[in-house]
């Protein structure tokens, strides 16, 4: 598997607490995808610095899905997370995050 989704697999499990969402500050959206499956995690920065999970999701790819080129994959991750964490979302300011290089620009 990629080496960043495994990261994003170790820092998820890694985390101790899940935190209540403040809708004052902004949210920042990560996603990832790999060949079998795609994943997201919703977070705020802290006033110290930290990252506060807020929820976090996965999902395995369908047999279709996963013919998909990567950046299709990277896509569908996003517009996953997009909906599976449309309530936090909607209305608010929030940065989005993804390791995909040709998505950066779009």
């Amino acid at each position: 598997m990629d080496i960043k989704f495994e990261n994003l697999k170790k820092e998820i499990a890694e985390m101790k607490n899940l935190f209540l969402p403040d809708y004052a500050n902004p949210f920042v959206l990560r996603t990832d995808a790999s060949y079998t499956g795609i994943g997201a995690v919703l977070y705020q920065i802290g006033e110290d610095g930290e990252h506060r999970p807020i929820k976090w999701a996965s999902k395995k790819l369908t047999p279709t899905e996963t013919r998909y080129v990567i950046s299709e994959r990277e896509m569908l991750a996003i517009y996953w997370g997009l909906k599976r964490f449309e309530y936090e979302l909607r209305g608010g300011k929030f940065k989005l995050e993804t390791d995909h290089k040709a998505l950066l620009e779009i």
